[in-house]
């Protein structure tokens, strides 16, 4: 029932970090995220599950309905990666869009002039990943 969320933003653009389980006792903190980041608008969403240990149908049922979500407003969601227990549900569960990993292999340069951050719930661990996914894009302060 561990879990944390790293969540990054820059319009256009977003990066969603989850490490950990995603099950039954914290779905409503994914959920919570997830309508944080339709709030924004952002273009694209690039979701990062790289590192999640377990996940339930409710949750990977969450992640596909933001995905249809964000496809009917015209944006998408784009996996960077995935953890092999995250594709095996997501292939079992007949989500082939969420166990397409490597749709998105680089996160684009953000067009906007500054970067800003948003941490949910962080650990090292998952402040060390976001930071690796974001060097070298962020525009110099």
């Amino acid at each position: 029932m561990n879990v944390t969320f790293v969540f990054l933003s820059n319009p256009p653009i977003a990066l969603l970090v989850v490490q950990g389980e995603l099950d039954l006792g914290n779905r409503d903190q994914l959920v919570a995220r997830l309508a944080e980041l339709r709030e924004l608008e952002v273009d694209v969403l690039y979701l990062d599950v790289g590192h999640v240990t377990f996940v339930d149908c409710s949750c990977m049922s969450e992640l596909e309905l933001a995905r249809r979500r964000l496809l009917r407003a015209g944006r998408r969601l784009e996996l960077v990666a995935a953890s092999p227990i995250f594709l095996k549900v997501a292939r079992r569960a007949h989500y082939p869009e969420l166990s397409a990993t490597g749709q998105a292999t680089r996160l684009p340069t953000p067009a906007a002039a500054r970067w800003w951050s948003f941490v949910v719930e962080t650990s090292h661990r998952a402040r060390a990943t976001a930071a690796g996914w974001l060097s070298g894009i962020a525009p110099k302060l």
